[in-house]
């Protein structure tokens, strides 16, 4: 027989999403409980070793793609989510998706109305811009190049305090500078007394009719995988916050796509698209902030577009943007002029 637990409600994912709710929830006096399917990793746990991190921290060792393989989804696994591995950009949604959200029906956000949220989060965790001075080399030829070519070049905002510019934010920061959920609004949860339950896989949903009454779960023992309980929440409300893809993942397993026709559904990716050049000067991609500047000049008003950014990363994520395969791969890039 599953461990039962008992709460007024029960949150699957503790990424942002789940992180937010779950501390305001228990602000306003409720119990909280947070099952979470990976690890609580700390500081000592991010080794910057990219062979050790992308096992540790994503979804498929950070290979899961789309059914055509033609686009890699970086998803992480871990108490703060996807916060963990992230470049800590913090992009307020543009008024073109509000808009775009408004035909659909959802009609009670605008950037007016959107507003206090964003400066309450933004000052939760710290959100300020990239000082001049901590832009990394690669981002300043960006910069360079769009001046020159008037595409007018802005600098992110990102939540990250006194950073060494190591480069290694999506392996986890050895140094707690970047401000995510695990180090955020997650403590501050647990200090109102939310549970939050690490290992912890969420597996069948138990409903009554259309009303869900329990999540069954599989936690496993961090020492040794192994070995595994299962756990049954009962709860009031449940919140399931896993991303745009295991969420739907998950009520697709337990039958909700014949509730709801749209679950599984109009997912919008964001590709990335890497263009890389051999400069007249040494560049060291991997050294300093990764993600300093950006142009949105080419982006539709009305429907949206595309970013250029300068971005940095070790060598196995490099590696995954350049041609080739096999022992070619390994060998120098190549230029020819035509």
């Amino acid at each position: 027989m599953p461990n039962e637990i008992e709460t007024d409600v029960c949150v699957i994912g503790s990424g942002a999403g789940g992180a937010v709710a779950a501390k305001e929830l228990a602000e306003g006096g409720l119990r909280v409980v947070i099952l979470e399917k990976g690890s609580r990793f700390t500081k000592y746990d991010f080794t910057q070793k990219e062979s050790e991190a992308f096992p540790q921290l994503y979804e498929d060792a950070g290979m899961r793609t789309t059914a055509d393989q033609s686009i890699i989804v970086l998803h992480a696994r871990g108490v703060g989510g996807t916060t963990l591995v992230n470049h800590n950009i913090c992009f307020r949604a543009p008024e073109f998706v509000l808009r775009d959200w408004q035909r659909g029906g959802v009609d009670h956000i605008s950037p007016q109305i959107m507003s206090p949220y964003y400066e309450k989060v933004e000052k939760e965790i710290s959100v300020t811009e990239i000082p001049p001075d901590e832009v990394n080399q690669n981002d300043q030829i960006f910069h360079r190049g769009a001046d020159r070519l008037g595409l007018l070049p802005k600098r992110f905002l990102h939540n990250r305090k006194d950073c060494i510019g190591c480069g290694f934010c999506y392996c986890g920061c050895s140094y707690d500078r970047k401000q995510n959920m695990a180090l955020t609004y997650l403590p501050r949860a647990e200090s109102l007394g939310v549970q939050i339950m690490a290992d912890t896989d969420a597996e069948k949903i138990e409903r009554k009719g259309n009303r869900v009454t329990a999540i069954v779960a599989r936690q496993k023992d961090p020492h040794d995988l192994t070995r595994d309980k299962k756990i049954r929440v009962q709860a009031k409300c449940f919140i399931v916050s896993c991303g745009g893809i295991s969420t739907p993942a998950l009520l697709l397993r337990n039958g909700f796509g014949r509730l709801n026709r749209n679950i599984g559904r109009h997912l919008t990716l964001h590709p990335i698209l890497a263009n890389i050049g051999v400069m007249p000067e040494p560049v060291n991609f991997y050294e300093g902030i990764p993600q300093c500047e950006y142009v949105d000049r080419l982006s539709s008003v009305d429907s949206g577009g595309f970013l250029l950014e300068g971005i940095g990363a070790h060598p196995v994520l490099t590696s995954l943007n350049l041609p080739s395969f096999g022992r070619p791969h390994l060998e120098p890039i190549l230029i020819s002029k035509v």
